[in-house]
């Protein structure tokens, strides 16, 4: 491993854990649930619970929130394009944007009037972005690239005419001074009071320009756009104007494994050209808390928040850079920030211990205990047993407890390596994955790639332990015929590299927000309720032990830097933590506290 590291400058997210096809054991399948048509992968595996997922999902038409902004397409009798929510009408219960038509407004073109004409191509499907076309023929489109962050919402037009649609109309339209040759600027106030500014790049069409029609209903160019750029914001600044004609496409996380941690990176793709070289991103108080560099000429003042009603900085730039503590504490020896008094050194204690646990190992059977119609609490089970057999080993120091524990453990493994349990895993074709052969309602919908880091971390976990105490006793065989199924299971929900095409690269784990996104191939309207878990500590310390007992450094490095973001993101937010309430009063208000847990605890 250390040649390659060398030759891909030290990122880990450079290698594939494994290029082969899912081992036989697993069914092959085709889902029953389909992606629509015009959806472009690249041939590699469909990503299932990013962001976007509800515009890859059945008619397309749900909410996709990149942060601060919200949209949505509609595809209508009289009515196709993508929706702009207005960011400034907040619920004032929840802080959440409403979902109403009166908050939209349509970017559209004049040559989209049948629905049947016209369809929704998705391509650059990536962890941070992807590509929407609306498209009306292969000429004939509008490009909105969608990215977690982005400071603008854009939409590219091709050889047609651009129109802009209000549903409750506009109270005003007005021409600003222009930031930069060739780029319009304009102010559209609506009749609810909300205020947006239009940037638009003519592409050399001088004489390109809108005006009000249908009754203050509709914005119309007087031309066809050949490659016009349109940039909507709310902000109105010397910054934004600077960075009006370019706009981020997609997103490259790299992370190098320094002396002190990681310097985990956004290196952002953009497109076009500004005056300032660079272009707007929104970044939230996990990011700025940890940025290398604070530069404070580049933040841009905003009273934008996000969708969880979480405040916001923007900044003027092209790539991020962060610092984020090592976690090395954090592998097989129990770990706690409290101080712990407590310790089994006394000769009687670790009798009784002995005694108390050979009485249980001789009552339990753990292959039949652990069979259940569940992953996820069949996983947990075993991983119960292993930390048990691991402290036997380590703290009681009884072989003979340790191969009585090990025996019963490795039988119930064996069970799942064979895919034998009660619903065996299948490998699914259609979106590339893993799934539960439970049908609906079954094994927490794991089918649906539902909370798969949760249903398969534990698995992971037990095998470390094994494969560790088995490599302490210069035993190799147990690893061997296992490490194949152990890496398939991580392969589905955290593949590092798109060199293996059978899995999406961290199906689950989302690198903006640093947690992971439960829900899976679900219309999901509310992102609020996908919920922040707990365990997402287990789905990373699982790839860190894993790549330790396998030598496999850049997979333990992967489990240790999301443990340090896991860790950076639990500092800020509300948690059971002692105190963190009053700790947040320094970065929210009151009123911003309390609408967020009402949002969490929905």
């Amino acid at each position: 491993m250390v040649s390659e590291k060398e030759e891909n400058n030290g990122n880990i997210f450079n290698y594939p854990l494994s290029v082969n096809s899912p081992i036989p054991e697993f069914t092959r399948i085709e889902h029953e649930i389909t992606p629509p048509n015009h959806i472009n992968s690249n041939n590699r595996a469909i990503q299932t619970n990013k962001f976007y997922r509800n515009i890859i999902l059945g008619n397309q038409m749900g909410t996709v929130t990149t942060d601060p902004y919200s949209i949505s397409f509609i595809k209508k009798k009289n009515l196709i394009g993508m929706c702009v929510h207005d960011v400034n009408s907040h619920c004032k219960e929840l802080n959440v944007p409403r979902v109403s038509h009166s908050d939209f407004l349509v970017l559209t073109a004049l040559e989209y009037k049948h629905p049947t004409n016209i369809y929704l191509l998705n391509t650059g499907i990536n962890n941070m972005s992807i590509q929407v076309h609306i498209k009306k023929s292969a000429t004939e489109f509008i490009w909105f690239p969608l990215v977690q962050g982005m400071g603008f919402i854009t939409a590219m037009y091709y050889n047609i005419k651009p129109v802009i649609i209000s549903k409750i109309g506009f109270k005003k339209f007005k021409h600003l001074p222009t930031p930069k040759y060739g780029i319009r600027k304009y102010e559209l106030t609506l009749n609810n009071g909300s205020i947006w500014f239009l940037y638009v790049y003519v592409n050399g069409n001088l004489m390109f320009d809108l005006y009000i029609d249908n009754e203050n209903h509709n914005l119309v160019a007087n031309s066809i756009a050949k490659g016009c750029i349109f940039q909507l914001t709310t902000e109105d600044n010397d910054h934004f104007n600077s960075a009006a004609g370019k706009f981020i496409t997609d997103c490259e996380i790299t992370a190098t494994r320094l002396t002190y941690g990681y310097q985990f990176c956004y290196k952002y793709s953009s497109y076009g050209n500004s005056t300032s070289g660079a272009s707007t991103i929104y970044l939230l108080p996990h990011h700025t808390k940890n940025l290398k560099d604070e530069i404070e000429s580049k933040i841009i003042k905003t009273c934008l928040k996000s969708k969880k009603g979480i405040p916001m900085k923007c900044y003027l730039g092209n790539n991020f850079e962060f610092q984020i503590l090592d976690t090395t504490e954090r592998a097989f020896n129990p770990f706690a920030s409290l101080t712990l008094t407590k310790n089994y050194q006394n000769v009687s204690e670790n009798e009784f211990l002995i005694n108390k646990i050979m009485s249980e190992c001789n009552k339990t059977d753990i292959p039949k205990e652990t069979n259940r119609d569940s992953m996820y609490f069949s996983g947990r089970l075993i991983a119960k047993y292993c930390w048990i057999l691991y402290c036997c080993h380590y703290i009681l120091n009884n072989k003979e407890l340790v191969n009585t524990y090990s025996l019963q453990i490795k039988t119930a493994l064996e069970l799942f390596r064979k895919n034998s349990q009660i619903y065996p895993l299948n490998y699914d074709v259609t979106w590339g994955g893993l799934v539960s052969s439970g049908k609906c309602g079954k094994d927490f919908e794991n089918r649906y790639y539902k909370n798969h880091n949760l249903h398969y971390c534990y698995h992971i976990i037990a095998a470390a332990i094994v494969t560790h105490i088995e490599k302490i006793n210069g035993n190799s065989v147990w690893y061997e015929e296992n490490k194949e199924w152990v890496e398939n299971l991580i392969r589905d929900y955290s593949n590092p590299n798109i060199k293996d095409r059978y899995f999406p690269v961290f199906r689950t784990f989302d690198w903006y927000y640093w947690r992971s996104h439960e829900k899976g191939i679900y219309k999901f309207e509310d992102a609020a309720l996908d919920k922040v878990h707990y365990e997402d500590v287990n789905c990373a310390l699982a790839l860190k032990l894993w790549g330790m007992v396998t030598n496999n450094s850049n997979l333990e490095n992967i489990g240790s830097l999301q443990l340090g973001l896991i860790e950076e993101v639990s500092k800020i937010y509300p948690n059971f933590k002692r105190n963190s309430l009053s700790d947040l009063t320094e970065i929210f208000s009151k009123d911003d506290i309390r609408c967020f847990l009402q949002t969490l605890n929905k």
